[in-house]
């Protein structure tokens, strides 16, 4: 149930700007600027998925600093959302989150 679209040499692109912002990270007890995350883009997927977890495996296996974060949102009922996304808009496709909370898919 899932159409697999972070494939090597795809290009990411933003869908519809500005659709899906949230403020950036903050520090607000410490008095500092927007936090340094620990990843460069966080990729939601369905676990159950043979496909979906497939292509997860190369993406950990190409992804040699570390710096993407795979979350599996089968857990998630599907009256669920992560940030105003259904879960079943979630499951149609890969969906990728970025540290100031654009979304790409």
């Amino acid at each position: 149930m899932c159409a697999v679209l972070f494939s090597a040499g795809t290009a990411l692109a933003l869908p519809n700007p500005g659709m899906y912002d949230m403020t950036v990270l903050t520090d607000f007890s410490a008095g500092h600027g927007p936090m340094t995350p620990d990843f460069d883009i966080e990729v939601f997927f369905d676990g159950g998925c043979p496909i979906c977890r497939n292509e997860i495996a190369f993406l950990r296996r190409i992804d040699r600093r570390r710096r993407i974060r795979f979350t599996d949102i089968t857990p998630l009922s599907p009256a669920g959302e992560v940030d105003h996304i259904p879960f079943q808009q979630l499951m149609a496709e890969i969906h990728g989150r970025l540290p100031d909370g654009r979304w790409v898919k």
